[in-house]
């Protein structure tokens, strides 16, 4: 290693790793990218977003729960105007027929989408988005709101409720990395791979979520009153949106040795009755199992593996779980490995329904990037303690397991060696608190004493560079030039 050079860049490598410089940068690359992606991707694109936007409709119309639903569907749903309803049937057509191999949307598709007129009568849509709590849609509920009241149309309204979406996750993403006093080379990494910026520019509540968890790590980072509550009401809101996640409100009870883990802990178990409640409310609402073709049971299945199935009832793989204890553990562990070449890709960079990937040599560049993020030495006195180091490493590997055996008991056909449905974005949302665990790790590393703006030259460099790759992939892809 060069030192003499290395000194001679020190004053600009610790002015890369300070927050405002971060900061800057962030708002730099994710604006124009994030708005690529909004606007150079059909509508559907992105994971589940026409179920959201079902879910986004019925609140505008005041479904912030969900409506009962008509004789003798039994599942749930939301009230919507017919007009999305038809927009959505639309734009499933499209997701459907397959563009990722034929890599065009056709003019005329969009134009008739953007035909579609609000009807003003309201239609019964079943979605199971309704499982989900309405805290981070609501950004893409006053997007559809606004344009509606400005006289867009559906289609053009659905955009605008994009665009709200993606303010937000850079409002929360900037304010992560100005607020996180050690990490902040990670969390820029986390916010702006593909994945994440594709997600926040979307109506699915994922990009949301992952950036409300970078704001609440870097909340935890500090060691003021408020930014304590501030995390756990964040948690609070996460676990909301999504059960599986709820594991996460436990890193408010660090410093496990610091004063008043008494009182730490009795907040976070009353901030947990809130979802709690709301999986009462779920339970009360009635789970819609998932439909599967006509299947015999899998390998795992305690009963009679010659009757026919039909879907994926939560009760049935409660069953199986009973049966083979052990496989509570192998399970989530086994379907990890067995799918890890495909998953580190999807986590990194997928911009669509978890199928469509960049060009290979953006793979590469992204672990680099997340790797030398990851190595990045804690400032003295600012990274945590062994204690609570391996506390979040805990917490971590029990959310991990919390998401793959939702997924076993809502989703996977009954009996079956290996959890389906796992998606790579889902692991994005436990990437931020890394750094907890990597703070105490790099402080007893020999390059403790490096500017950890140095370790962020990768992923500032790779985000520049997708400002104009990643939409003009987009483009290429789905050869439309806009809403």
């Amino acid at each position: 290693m060069n030192l003499p050079l290395l000194r001679r860049l020190t004053p600009l490598f610790e002015c890369l790793g300070r927050p405002r410089t971060l900061v800057a940068l962030f708002l730099l690359c994710a604006l124009p990218t994030g708005l690529g992606c909004a606007m150079l991707s059909p509508l559907g694109a992105p994971p589940d977003e026409m179920a959201a936007l079902a879910r986004v409709d019925g609140l505008r119309l005041g479904q912030v729960l969900n409506a009962p639903p008509p004789p003798p569907s039994g599942s749930p749903g939301v009230l919507i105007d017919s007009g999305v309803s038809d927009l959505i049937l639309s734009m499933d057509g499209l997701i459907f027929s397959g563009y990722d191999t034929n890599g065009n949307v056709p003019p005329s598709l969009l134009a008739r989408a953007a035909a579609i007129h609000w009807s003003g009568t309201n239609t019964f849509c079943m979605t199971q988005m309704v499982m989900y709590s309405p805290v981070f849609y609501a950004p893409a509920t006053l997007g559809l709101w606004a344009g509606k009241a400005a006289g867009m149309g559906p289609f053009h309204a659905a955009y605008l409720a994009r665009v709200l979406m993606l303010l937000t996750y850079i409002a929360m993403g900037a304010a992560a990395l100005r607020l996180a006093r050690f990490g902040g080379g990670l969390l820029f990494v986390a916010l702006t791979l593909p994945t994440s910026i594709f997600l926040g520019a979307s109506c699915n509540q994922d990009g949301q979520l992952i950036a409300a968890c970078a704001l609440a790590a870097a909340l935890l980072t500090r060691v003021k009153p408020a930014a304590w509550w501030g995390a756990l009401a964040l948690l609070t809101a996460i676990t909301l949106g999504k059960i599986s996640y709820g594991l996460l409100m436990l890193f408010c009870l660090a410093p496990l040795r610091g004063p008043g883990i008494a009182r730490r802990a009795g907040a976070v178990a009353l901030a947990a009755l809130l979802p709690g409640l709301w999986l009462l409310h779920i339970h009360n609402l009635g789970f819609a199992p998932w439909p599967w073709p006509p299947y015999h049971p899998g390998p795992l299945w305690p009963g009679d593996r010659t009757v026919w199935l039909h879907d994926a009832r939560p009760e049935n793989n409660v069953r199986v779980l009973l049966a083979h204890p052990a496989q509570i553990l192998l399970l989530p562990l086994h379907s990890l490995a067995a799918h890890w070449h495909d998953t580190w890709r999807r986590i990194l960079a997928c911009v669509s329904v978890d199928f469509v990937l960049l060009r290979p040599w953006e793979y590469p560049c992204l672990v680099a990037a997340l790797g030398f993020a990851a190595m990045a030495p804690a400032a003295p006195g600012r990274h945590w303690l062994a204690a609570d180091a391996g506390l979040g490493l805990l917490i971590l590997f029990g959310s991990f397991m919390g998401v793959e055996l939702s997924l076993y008991l809502t989703y996977t056909p009954a009996g079956e060696a290996l959890v389906a449905g796992v998606q790579g974005r889902y692991f994005l949302l436990l990437l931020p608190f890394c750094i907890f665990p990597l703070s105490w790790i790099m402080a007893r590393l020999p390059w403790r004493g490096l500017p950890a703006g140095l370790f962020c030259l990768p992923g500032v460099a790779l985000a520049l560079v997708n400002i104009l790759a990643l939409p003009l992939f987009l483009f290429q892809l789905f050869r439309m030039a806009g809403p």
